[in-house]
């Protein structure tokens, strides 16, 4: 895998926000309370994803994590109450456990120092194949990982 620059357009979402001190920090439970909420949020009013839900890191660590898990909507206007940023960005295709993510991050960081260029804004987690669809087979789900340049 490597790192690939791709240039993407603002994207309206609706999320729920969570931080927690790093010593509680529980991905797998946040995500699936987010999650809970989210979707019977949409269906009330009557939206679907244009897209596969996301965690965005504004923070994390050492001490605190601040996390938001969202899911992307049409771009209609309609209702935003978040909105994944425009621009480019360094994406990288993780394909495995959750756990090894860190490796994403770590190339994407020497990416930037080996390219010259700056991160710009608190990176992103698209979940394109999550849990539900692999059968209990960690090996096999495919996080895109996406952090703006500057």
């Amino acid at each position: 895998m490597s790192v690939e620059v791709a240039t993407l357009r603002a994207q309206p979402a609706v999320a729920v926000r969570s931080v927690v001190p790093m010593s509680d920090l529980d991905v797998r439970e946040l995500f699936g309370a987010a999650l809970g909420r989210l979707f019977p949020y949409l269906g009330e009013h009557g939206l679907a994803p244009a897209g596969a839900p996301y965690a965005r890191y504004a923070e994390f660590g050492p001490e605190r994590a601040d996390v938001e898990i969202g899911v992307p909507l049409a771009a209609d206007g309609a209702l935003g109450l978040t909105v994944l940023p425009g621009g480019e960005v360094a994406t990288y295709l993780h394909v495995g456990p959750y756990p090894d993510l860190v490796q994403a991050y770590q190339a994407i960081e020497s990416w930037l120092a080996e390219s010259g260029r700056s991160a710009g804004g608190a990176p992103w987690e698209v979940y394109e194949v999550g849990p539900d669809k692999v059968d209990d087979d960690p090996a096999r789900l495919e996080t895109l990982v996406c952090w703006p340049l500057a």
